[in-house]
């Protein structure tokens, strides 16, 4: 029931026509840049809190960040994988808790992985995971909830519902003659 007691609103980016994920409710939005072994990368994330589980999860986030170009060339799998394994590596050691999942997934054509952690005593809680590279832009989805908290149905539509989209190559800024 709580599925369909809330909006699913579309989140474009790049000004797309064709959004790229679904949220349950009011999309915000937060940037700000992360240090990387290429350098200070900027990112940005979209989530929206559902403190009162009305969608059967509390937390529904993606993060986007635009790697420089080549970054990770399309027939680089393993330096593909090790870059989520070293991902998991690192939300795992964030949080803490326990890796109960961790995979390689398929979303269409691309590639990603899948990960799931539990932590927290006081208050079990679980944090699912999905990640793509698309060309060389990275998108991360999460969804928290609680233990107790139900959503497969949301969380379902939130992750089966994702289109990533390739970035645009830079415009050249040599004039043709």
């Amino acid at each position: 029931m709580a599925f369909a007691q809330v909006e699913w609103l579309p989140l474009r980016i790049d000004n797309e026509k064709k959004p790229i994920a679904f949220f349950p409710g009011q999309i915000e939005e937060i940037s700000d840049t992360v240090p990387t072994a290429l350098g200070e990368m900027p990112f940005t994330t979209y989530f929206t809190k559902d403190d009162d589980a009305l969608t059967g999860n509390r937390l529904y986030m993606m993060t986007v960040i635009d790697y420089a170009r080549g970054a990770f060339p399309a027939d680089s799998i393993e330096r593909r994988n090790a870059f989520f394994e070293q991902t998991v590596s690192a939300a795992h050691e964030s949080i803490g808790g326990e890796v109960v999942i961790s995979q390689p997934t398929k979303s269409g054509t691309h590639e990603g992985w899948i990960f799931r952690i539990n932590y927290g005593e006081e208050r079990p809680t679980v944090v699912r995971n999905r990640m793509y590279i698309v060309g060389d832009r990275y998108y991360h989805q999460q969804v928290f909830s609680f233990m107790k908290d139900g959503g497969v149905k949301s969380r379902e539509r939130f992750f089966d519902n994702f289109n990533p989209i390739e970035p645009a190559p830079p415009k050249s800024l040599s004039k043709k003659s």
